[in-house]
């Protein structure tokens, strides 16, 4: 990637855009295949992943502060990264609901349950979002895709032990981080009561 084709896709040249884009497709599919599972490959190809991704990111002001490939490459896997966990979401919500209902249990649940699962959703979210794109992607692997360590560590190219650690590692900074999510938010609401 050029500084010119840089400059001309940060003002706006279609040109320049596509060419940029053309450049990443098909790093962005490798990456696209190497995380879809079994489960969302049945419900999506990953060109339609990789569409959605590059469509994201026309209609976002992102290209306009691009610096550099890497960065590029940044945006467009977090673009990814975003929309796999919300397919997985999706997909383990109607997995739920239907198993529930053919148990013949109750899908909804009281008020009050409700509200406190989607205020730990939110909490989950934003302790994620304070992990470093390696630690998230970790636990993607383990969690989401409910991958064994050794699969994780061929996916991430180092041992089954590594894999195991970084887990372990990513799963303890997760939980230091909602912790302090959880003290940030008790102190601003009891400065605010105060």
């Amino acid at each position: 990637m050029n500084d010119l084709l840089l400059a001309r896709a940060r003002a706006g040249d279609p040109v320049a855009v596509e060419q940029l884009v053309r450049g990443q497709l098909d790093w962005l599919r490798s990456k696209v295949r190497r995380r879809l599972d079994r489960g969302l490959r049945a419900d999506c190809e990953s060109l339609d992943v990789v569409q959605d991704a590059v469509l994201q990111l026309l209609q976002s002001n992102a290209l306009r502060t691009l610096r550099d490939e890497e960065h590029l490459r940044a945006l467009l896997q977090r673009i990814v990264g975003g929309d796999l966990i919300d397919m997985r979401r999706r997909r383990s919500s109607r997995q739920l609901d239907y198993h529930a209902v053919v148990a013949g249990q109750r899908t909804v649940s009281r008020p009050s349950e409700h509200a406190l699962r989607a205020e730990r959703r939110v909490l989950l979210q934003r302790a994620l979002a304070r992990l470093s794109a390696a630690d998230r992607e970790v636990l993607e692997l383990r969690v989401w895709e409910q991958l064994a360590f050794r699969d994780i560590g061929e996916r991430l190219g180092c041992t089954e032990d590594s894999a195991r650690m970084r887990c372990h590692r990513a799963l303890a900074r997760l939980a230091d981080a909602a912790e302090a999510l959880v003290l940030e938010t008790r102190a601003s609401t009891d400065g605010a009561t105060a």
